[in-house]
């Protein structure tokens, strides 16, 4: 094969996985705002929503627990909470 042929096979190669590389990143952009709008936009607003005062953030803590439970995460204990007890 002649060396010409195979530079442009190689630059067509280069160029074709660029723009594959390109729709890819354009698609992972609009699943990220998909779910954003959809999920964490609401979430995000709901913390805005009903503040808690710091070190007693009950509400935010339950709420966060029960959210990565559902995506799969276990969570044990007292998730969240805040013990005054010096560390041994």
């Amino acid at each position: 094969m002649p060396n010409n042929i195979k530079n442009w096979l190689a630059a067509a190669f280069v160029v074709s996985g660029l723009l594959s590389q390109s729709v890819v990143a354009e698609d992972l952009e609009r699943t990220l705002q998909r779910d954003y709008d959809g999920y964490l936009r609401p979430l995000f607003a709901h913390f805005y929503r009903n503040p808690e005062l710091s070190m007693m953030e009950n509400k935010t803590a339950a709420r966060l627990a029960t959210e990565l439970r559902e995506a799969g995460i276990i969570t044990v204990g007292t998730f969240g909470s805040y013990c005054n007890k010096p560390r041994a």
